[in-house]
């Protein structure tokens, strides 16, 4: 119902007391806590929205949604950098939540929601250790298809020991 900006240290005296800044009990089903700085306060009208998960995939999940006046949804999922939603061809940020969480403020209507990690970092180990394969192939290739070693044929002559 209502998306509250606060400082990380406020959020932690909020999370472990249960009390706001302004004095209001923390309730973690109808407030979310947001970072200050990167939103207004908000409040939501009582319209009813329901949010249906319909596939987990591994860094993928995609949820039917029904909002007509729109929301802050919050996932239980772990809130990483990486993670982006989703609706069609329209990208939404995702905000941490209550320090931990993954947080959409979304739309009115009735759309697919898609929530994908898109890391950077995972890209990069993807690329790295693509290239390290390919190099550990050609060595390997080429060792195997190295020319022999090219025998010394001549005679070793008795009473020389390699002078």
């Amino acid at each position: 119902d209502e998306v509250i900006p606060l400082t990380d240290k406020e959020m932690l005296i909020a999370l472990h007391h249960s009390v706001l800044p302004d004095g209001r009990r923390f309730d973690p089903r109808a407030m979310a806590l947001v970072p200050a700085g990167g939103a207004a306060p908000r409040r939501y009208a009582g319209a009813t929205s329901t949010v249906a998960v319909t596939s987990i995939r591994d860094a993928a999940t995609t949820l039917d949604v029904k909002s007509p006046g729109g929301g802050f949804l919050v996932l239980s999922e772990a809130f990483y950098p990486g993670w982006r939603a989703r609706i069609g061809d329209r990208i939404l940020p995702v905000t941490p939540v209550d320090l931990a969480l993954q947080g959409v403020d979304l739309p009115a209507g009735n759309y697919t929601l898609e929530m994908e990690l898109v890391s950077q970092s995972l890209r990069a180990g993807r690329a790295l250790s693509s290239v390290g394969l390919i190099v550990v192939l050609l060595i390997g290739w080429r060792t195997r298809h190295r020319p022999p070693l090219a025998r010394d044929t001549r005679a070793v002559q008795p009473g020389l020991r390699g002078e």
